[in-house]
């Protein structure tokens, strides 16, 4: 088509509206030709022009070639119209993207509004890495947009700020694999793995690498990461990510990733994923108003479940991959490139109802729990999740033995059979322990001249001799000691008496004391 033509084109108007459709240069629209020349022409006239990009509703844009879109101010209504990655783009050879748009900076940047719509991109299983990345986004209001399986990102934003993001929905349920794939495991070098150090190379519905971004009324189906922000002050209103189709990705699916900055979350729904809201770098939240939703796809459906509708209840259920968590801390294993060990620190959890909404054991329980790094996690939450397993926290550094997100902590050799289990939840943080230390007994006697040595506690005393008082699960007061540079706790009788234990009753201390960071 020849530059007549393309003028000829951007003058075109309706009802003194100026505009660009891609009819007007060549497009069929009829999911069988391909459009791409068309397509990238009239982003081409509009940008020369600035005129509003239109495209005809109930049509199939076929594109084997990444379009641009790059303008001063966003202007597009796609008026539900389909682009479609062609089946002639191989799945290994894919697109980096299918639209990339660049909304470019000037002097009237404050007040250039802009908006992008009303569009269905479909990557056709995983044929464009991205639906849409955006270099630049502007203060634009992208809204009304369905991304379809794409390889990893639906919409993933690299810069900009005062953008916001409204009615965006993601599918990925039509691609088995993980985007933890192969090739993106040995780029991560994490080649054997399910879950790569860098997790921003899990696919994602929304990616934020921006600030100052709102983002409200979105949903994300079948993503390792649901909604993911990177940058300060981004805010997440009425969002909900979930987990459907794919059990692949459940296992170690994330509905929200805190990857740095503040970010706040009200009225957000976390619901068959293995982690709600995970702290994976130096970041925080305020989450307010939020709901854990029943979780039912995760549990094993070879269990055979029995189940009271009445109630809502359901027992004699198993664990499919494990109780899930409202909050994680990322391990030191999986963030070996970024260094930080305040994930999470000074979060806040205000009005939320998470819960655990299956009466029996073998039910599905939710966590919150720090796997992380010593210092993470210091959230402050103002009341306690009924159902949930703990609202405390647990610091990684310097242990070598863990169940449950808890330190094992070990008897005295000779007092092994006394001892059935003993674990100890703590946080610690500026040189200061706080840890609960519960110990599982067999019938046995603590005679009146002797004490149960638990020799591996998680950091040394390096304060003066701590001396605390103890329950049992019968009520019965014993005493312990911690001495200056020991890891060791000495229990011993409080009433001078030999004491006698039943089977599987328990001892519960509470002690703070300080440690060497």
């Amino acid at each position: 088509m020849g530059d007549s033509n393309i003028n000829e084109a951007i003058t075109s108007t309706d009802n003194d509206v100026s505009y660009v459709t891609p009819e007007q240069f060549g497009a069929v629209g009829n999911g069988v030709n391909d459009d791409t020349e068309a397509l990238k022409a009239m982003f081409s006239a509009a940008q020369t022009s600035g005129q509003q990009v239109v495209l005809k509703s109930g049509c199939t844009y076929l594109i084997s070639e990444e379009l641009e879109y790059t303008v001063a101010k966003a202007n597009f209504n796609g008026n539900w119209a389909t682009i479609k990655v062609a089946d002639s783009v191989s799945q290994t050879n894919r697109l980096n993207s299918v639209i990339n748009i660049k909304v470019l900076g000037g002097i009237d940047a404050r007040y250039n509004m802009g908006s992008f719509c009303n569009l269905i991109i479909d990557c056709n299983l995983g044929r464009a890495t991205h639906a849409i990345r955006i270099d630049n986004e502007g203060k634009t209001n992208y809204s009304h947009i369905f991304v379809k399986n794409p390889a990893v990102y639906g919409i993933r934003s690299y810069g900009g700020n005062e953008a916001s993001f409204t009615y965006i929905h993601g599918c990925r349920s039509g691609i088995s694999e993980p985007a933890v794939s192969v090739e993106i495991k040995k780029s991560a070098g994490a080649e054997g793995s399910n879950q790569p150090p860098d997790r921003r190379l899990c696919s994602t519905m929304l990616y934020l690498g921006c600030a100052d971004t709102y983002v409200s009324d979105c949903v994300a189906v079948d993503f390792e990461n649901g909604f993911l922000t990177g940058a300060a002050d981004n805010h997440f209103n009425k969002c909900h990510a979930w987990c459907a189709y794919n059990e692949n990705i459940m296992q170690y699916a994330t509905s929200f990733v805190i990857w740095g900055g503040v970010a706040t979350f009200t009225q957000c729904m976390v619901d068959s994923t293995k982690y709600g809201f995970e702290f994976f770098n130096a970041g925080r939240a305020m989450i307010t108003n939020c709901l854990n939703g029943y979780n039912s796809v995760y549990i094993n459906p070879s269990s055979n479940p029995s189940s009271d509708s009445s109630s809502g209840s359901s027992s004699g259920s198993a664990h499919k991959f494990g109780s899930p968590y409202v909050l994680y801390y990322a391990t030191k294993e999986l963030t070996a490139k970024y260094k930080s060990t305040n994930r999470g620190t000074g979060t806040v959890v205000t009005n939320c109802k998470f819960k655990s909404p299956f009466t029996s054991e073998s039910g599905i329980t939710c966590k919150f729990d720090n796997l992380g790094n010593t210092g993470d996690g210091l959230v402050s939450i103002d009341y306690r999740p009924l159902g949930l397993d703990s609202v405390h926290v647990t610091a990684l550094d310097d242990l070598s033995r863990m169940v449950n997100g808890e330190k094992v902590v070990t008897p005295n050799t000779n007092q092994v059979s006394m001892v059935k289990s003993s674990k100890c939840r703590y946080i610690g943080h500026n040189g200061i322990i706080n840890a609960h230390l519960i110990i599982v007994l067999n019938q046995c006697t603590l005679e009146n001249n002797t004490s149960i040595h638990i020799t591996d506690m998680p950091f040394a005393n390096a304060g003066d001799k701590e001396i605390v008082v103890g329950v049992t699960s019968k009520g019965t007061l014993l005493k312990a000691a911690m001495e200056t540079n020991s890891t060791a706790f000495s229990i011993t009788s409080l009433s001078g008496d030999a004491v006698n234990f039943a089977d599987d009753e328990e001892i519960h201390f509470n002690l703070t004391y300080k440690y060497n960071e």
